[in-house]
C-alpha cells in the first residue's frame, strides 16, 4: 500500500468495500463509455498501483461515489478525498461499510409465494 496521501485513502476504501475491480472503476467513472479503460488503468495502476500524492482533475460530482447515501446523509464529499486526514477518511469508509452490513443484516425472507 502506498504511502502516498490520496492513494492511501483510494486503497483503504478498496479494501474496505470488497468490490470487483470494475465495480470500484465504476465509483470514480463519469460513465463515459470511450473513458472506461482509460479510468480502469488510473484507478488501479496510479492511485492503487504506483501511489499518487493528490488526483488532479478529480471530477467527483460525476462520479457514483458521490451518490452514496447512509439514509439521507451523503457518504463522501470531494472533501473527504481532497483535505481530510487518513484517520477521519478511515472513520468515514468504517461507518458506510457498517451501516451497509447491518442494513444487509436486516433484510430476510420470511416468505416467498409463487402465482400461477
Amino acid at each position: 500500500m502506498s504511502n502516498k496521501p490520496f492513494s492511501k485513502k483510494i486503497h483503504y476504501l478498496y479494501e474496505k468495500l470488497n468490490y470487483s475491480k470494475k465495480e470500484f472503476t465504476n465509483l470514480f467513472w463519469d460513465g463515459d463509455k470511450k473513458k472506461f479503460a482509460s479510468r480502469h488503468t488510473t484507478v488501479h495502476k496510479s492511485w492503487l498501483g504506483k501511489g499518487i500524492e493528490q488526483v488532479k482533475g478529480f471530477d467527483f460530482d460525476a462520479y457514483e461515489i458521490s451518490n452514496l447515501k447512509m439514509g439521507e446523509e451523503t457518504v463522501f464529499t470531494e472533501e473527504n478525498f481532497m483535505y481530510d486526514g487518513f484517520e477521519v477518511f478511515k472513520e468515514r469508509v468504517d461507518k458506510y461499510v457498517n451501516y451497509k452490513f447491518q442494513s444487509q443484516e436486516l433484510f430476510e425472507y420470511k416468505y416467498i409465494y409463487y402465482f400461477d
